[in-house]
C-alpha cells in the first residue's frame, strides 16, 4: 500500500520504457520523471502515445514501487515503478 504522491510537469513524450515528465526541485533544476505504469482509464481520457500532447502541463498522481528481482548473478536488483494513478491537465 502506497501513499500516492503528486507532482506537476510538462509531458516529454512516450518511450518503450515508460512515459516522460519533465518537473523541477525547488532549485529550479529540471529533472526527468519517469512513468512505468499507467492507469487504463487515464490512457482513454489522454492518449500519451500521441504526439499532441507533448509539452503540455499536468498534474500527477502517483504511487511508487520498489521490485526487487534476482539478476544473473544472483544479486539483488531494485527497480523503481512509478504509476499514474490520475492525470489533470492544467
Amino acid at each position: 500500500n502506497q501513499d500516492a504522491l503528486m507532482v506537476d510537469a510538462k509531458y516529454d513524450g512516450h518511450e518503450d520504457y515508460g512515459y516522460n515528465f519533465l518537473a523541477e526541485h525547488s532549485d529550479g533544476e529540471e529533472y526527468t520523471l519517469t512513468f512505468q505504469k499507467v492507469n487504463d482509464a487515464i490512457l482513454k481520457e489522454f492518449d500519451l502515445n500521441a504526439e499532441v500532447l507533448v509539452g503540455a502541463k499536468f498534474k500527477i498522481t502517483y504511487t511508487t514501487k520498489i521490485v526487487v528481482t534476482k539478476d544473473a548473478d544472483g544479486y539483488d536488483d531494485e527497480n523503481e515503478i512509478n504509476t499514474i494513478t490520475k492525470l489533470e491537465k492544467l
